[in-house]
């Protein structure tokens, strides 16, 4: 389990159990949409990204993507 914090709000996620995967593609690289947020104003945001209890890891974050909604 982790947690996203931006803009003031925190989204919590489960790394299987919430998110998506192709068969024909590794495991390891899981595409996981985890929230859906309001940006109004440019700027530099700080995103925090991070497991909830410590212990063995079971993430490795590779990239954040940011997308507009259509």
């Amino acid at each position: 389990e982790g947690s996203l914090k931006m803009n003031g709000q925190e989204f919590f996620f489960r790394t299987l159990h919430t998110g998506e995967f192709d068969q024909s593609e590794p495991l390891m690289f899981i595409k996981h949409p985890v929230a859906v947020t309001t940006i109004k104003n440019p700027g530099i945001y700080t995103i925090t990204i991070q497991p909830l209890q410590e212990g063995k890891e079971l993430f490795k974050l590779k990239a954040v993507q940011l997308e507009p909604l259509k």
